[in-house]
């Protein structure tokens, strides 16, 4: 896994990747995070290092070291003290620590690498400021940087150390895979994708998969998640395990045998977590299969065959439609939640940011949309903002509960509430 990227020109180091390139014998996520929060007393060499936010546009953005200190410090102490008060030995407490510290770092933030470099060695090289204070015992070579580690996959896997960065230039370059689309470079949940898979060395087998008719629910959320079924080391075990579990779910109700693109339908269908760029991808693919042009071959192997739609009038025990609710129990349910009964027909229709929650597309004067609620419900809590935050997820939380036509999504959403409930905890 090689840790440095480019942006804008300049190396940078994710800080995710710092703890790794001495095989964590060195500045530990929470010495990292002491750091940058302005106490280098123990590290005087990285006095003034600063972090920085990479936004989706490109930009960067400066992190205050009052802002780790309120945020990830205590958030980081807090992690360990409650693994300590629950370890059974200090060797588990050990390696639950090193994932689950990792974790709090934040994702898409980075230091550059020349001003790291430069305060590594001036504290850890031959002649720094560790080697000086004691140079008899001191060993500069195990604090030797390493740009290319090779961490356990499961404390540090590429998608958790990587998170929030992207492959440099056009990403259908990334994948050798994917020579047959015409990738579309702009969207960021596709190079997502293709940085995911590109990690994973995922896209080797894509020929194999794109034409098989059959694919168990493990392959499906292997493929979905960015991984190769084929070859799983290194594999979110973790994501495809959630995914696997809800299409396992969904298949039991709706028993079929399901190509790759056909799985892809189900997930979407149900509002299940996986790389949100297969929308994009399939839709590429599709394009590319009926419209063969230069540059983009036909497909190998046998073209998957087209998923029969999910009938809109198919109707659960609690008379809810199995794969979403319509226009008019959204405006019914979640009145007064963003918008009012009144607004929200208009709203889905024009409202670009809900179109991920749509899972089927009516017609005029024909059936209405069908909407997954778990995902619209999800899409309305991340556009709050401060308290507001909180009080929409509670919101939503009752609508949840209380309501019978919202019970076949309420596992999913409560994945969320769980995740979400307790943000606003100061640390």
């Amino acid at each position: 896994m090689h840790v440095t990227i480019e942006i804008n020109g300049r190396q940078a180091l994710p800080v995710r990747t710092i703890p790794l390139l001495t095989d964590w014998r060195g500045l530990s996520p929470d010495q990292l995070a002491q750091i940058l929060a302005g106490d280098s007393d123990h590290w005087p060499s990285f006095d003034g290092l600063t972090a920085y936010r990479l936004h989706p546009d490109g930009s960067t953005e400066p992190i205050s070291p009052r802002w780790w200190a309120s945020w990830v410090v205590g958030k980081l102490e807090a992690t360990s003290n409650t693994i300590k008060a629950k370890q059974t030995s200090r060797a588990t407490g050990r390696q639950q620590w090193r994932g689950d510290s990792l974790a709090q770092l934040p994702a898409g933030v980075f230091v550059w690498l020349d001003e790291f470099e430069a305060a590594h060695a001036s504290q850890y090289g031959p002649v720094g400021w560790l080697a000086r204070s004691n140079p008899e015992g001191f060993d500069p070579s195990a604090h030797a940087l390493d740009f290319n580690p090779q961490p356990d996959p499961d404390i540090a896997p590429p998608r958790l150390v990587l998170e929030g960065f992207m492959p440099n230039g056009d990403a259908g370059d990334v994948l050798e895979g994917f020579e047959q689309l015409r990738a579309p470079s702009t969207s960021r949940n596709f190079a997502q994708l293709c940085f995911v898979r590109a990690l994973n060395s995922a896209d080797k087998n894509d020929a194999h998969w794109l034409g098989l008719e059959n694919l168990s629910s493990h392959e499906a959320a292997a493929l979905l998640c960015g991984h190769d079924p084929l070859n799983e080391h290194g594999c979110d075990a973790l994501c495809v395990a959630l995914l696997e579990r809800r299409l396992t779910d969904y298949n039991e109700s709706h028993p079929a045998r399901r190509s790759w693109r056909e799985w892809h339908r189900a997930a979407k269908a149900i509002g299940a977590e996986y790389e949100q760029g297969f929308d994009e991808f399939f839709a590429e693919w599709e394009q590319a299969s009926d419209t063969p042009s230069a540059g983009v071959p036909a497909q190998p192997q046998a073209k998957p065959k087209e998923a029969t739609p999910a009938p809109v009038l198919a109707v659960s025990a609690s008379n809810a439609p199995v794969d979403g609710i319509t226009t008019a129990q959204v405006a019914a349910i979640f009145d007064g939640i963003q918008y009012t009964a009144e607004n929200w027909p208009k709203r889905l229709s024009d409202m670009k940011w809900l179109e991920p929650a749509r899972v089927a597309l009516g017609a005029a004067g024909g059936a209405t949309s069908l909407w997954c609620p778990a995902t619209l419900a999800r899409l309305i809590h991340g556009r709050q903002r401060g308290a507001e935050k909180q009080r929409t997820l509670e919101a939503l939380n009752r609508k949840f509960k209380s309501s019978p036509v919202l019970e076949p999504w309420r596992t999913d959403w409560d994945e969320h509430y769980e995740m979400f409930s307790d943000a606003t905890e100061n640390y």
